[in-house]
């Protein structure tokens, strides 16, 4: 199977990425929330963004990958984590 020296090592390391995946996705469930309440309150098509969104990512997705493996997983992490910040501060932003 695998060295048993490093078994400990790896399971370390699935605890850890599961506790920090979990974290996210739960921190990602309650915002969904608040984000439906909001663009509700600007009087959008919630379906309509939702759709968008899915359809972008379906489409970006696909070759994201490939720029993130060009690139580095830090780096394509790090712009993820930046584009994230400027987003959600900009839905903050009435009328934006």
């Amino acid at each position: 199977d695998g060295d048993p020296k490093q078994l400990p090592a790896f399971r370390r390391f699935q605890v850890q990425y599961l506790a920090v995946y979990l974290t996210v996705m739960l921190a990602d469930w309650l915002q969904g929330t608040n984000m439906y309440t909001l663009y509700q309150s600007y009087n959008m098509d919630i379906g309509a963004l939702f759709l968008t969104g899915f359809s972008s990512a379906a489409v970006f997705g696909t070759f994201t990958g490939l720029y993130v493996d060009t690139w580095g997983r830090r780096l394509g992490c790090i712009v993820f984590c930046v584009l994230e910040i400027i987003i959600n501060a900009l839905e903050h932003i009435p009328h934006f």
